[in-house]
């Protein structure tokens, strides 16, 4: 997203100005705090921005605005939009999936970690998984997996069932989504 609020979802967004989390348009063309090493005591040097959700973002963004963000007037996707959205819902997806699975050593995923590890050499710690996950830990992500929002949980039933049908004719690799 830039500096304008043009792009993204700045209505969805927080930023620190001076201690204090600011929604748009508030923030834009102001200095914001930036991360420093001791930020959330997680030693991040880079000096990002420092960025949060809106609590609540679904009473701040309405089903109209979010939908504006990613297709026209006339109801067409914007280029780019849609895939950047797909590609971003898929990836926290992924994580979610890949890091659960993990803790079943007999899962498909979790034995074919196993052995892709293996085959490369790597010797496995004996607390891999949970290193794995705190890895995958990104801090103020939200997770969809298991939420009580039910319109997140439609969302998920409804992708299993797409990924599924997409995938029939090999059911195999997507056992995991059961």
């Amino acid at each position: 997203m830039g500096k304008d609020g043009k792009g993204g979802f700045p209505q969805a967004i927080q930023k620190k100005i001076d201690g204090k989390f600011v929604s748009y348009p508030g923030w834009v063309g102001k200095k914001i705090d930036r991360e420093t090493t001791s930020t959330d005591n997680a030693g991040r040097t880079s000096g990002a921005e420092i960025v949060r959700r809106v609590p609540n973002v679904n009473r701040v963004v309405t089903d109209q605005e979010f939908l504006s963000q990613i297709l026209d007037e006339t109801g067409n996707p914007i280029r780019g939009r849609k895939e950047a959205l797909a590609k971003a819902m898929a990836e926290e997806i992924s994580f979610e999936i890949f890091t659960k699975e993990l803790t079943d050593p007999a899962s498909e995923i979790s034995e074919a970690f196993e052995t892709n590890q293996e085959r490369l050499g790597v010797v496995l710690a004996d607390n891999f998984v949970e290193q794995i996950q705190r890895d995958a830990d990104r801090g103020n992500v939200k997770f969809s997996i298991g939420t009580k929002n039910a319109a997140l949980e439609k969302a998920r039933k409804n992708l299993t069932t797409h990924l599924k049908a997409k995938f029939k004719d090999n059911p195999a690799s997507f056992s995991f989504l059961s």
